[in-house]
């Protein structure tokens, strides 16, 4: 909860937000208690890599309101201890910014919104 609070806070503040962005994906993993998920994060540092791509793009404005309700609702099937919720929220979130992603690296602004599956 808390580090979905301080996220929510930062979204006026591109380099605070991209921090606090990252030590929410961090402690969802950290989360799973799974060791061999967490050293395969940590050491691949996929947040930086992300980072640095999507702050070189003007669209990160325009993904925190869906990341904001992406991670609420992965906060929620947690807290529910709701593993099919989990499954379908982290899916949805993983989509819509591998998709958000991709059109940085195309140099195209993506629309601010996308439909993901339910």
């Amino acid at each position: 909860e808390e580090s979905v609070v301080l996220l929510e806070r930062s979204e006026k503040d591109r380099h605070l937000h991209e921090k606090r962005n990252s030590d929410f994906h961090l402690k969802v993993v950290e989360l799973s208690k799974n060791k061999k998920l967490i050293e395969t994060y940590r050491s691949l540092n996929a947040y930086i890599k992300v980072a640095r791509i999507h702050n070189a793009s003007n669209s990160w404005i325009d993904r925190v309101a869906a990341e904001r309700v992406e991670h609420r609702k992965i906060l929620q099937a947690l807290r529910a201890r709701n593993t099919r919720a989990l499954q379908r929220a982290l899916n949805n979130h993983i989509l819509r910014a591998s998709y958000v992603l991709v059109q940085d690296l195309k140099g195209k602004r993506a629309p601010r919104t996308r439909k993901t599956t339910r």
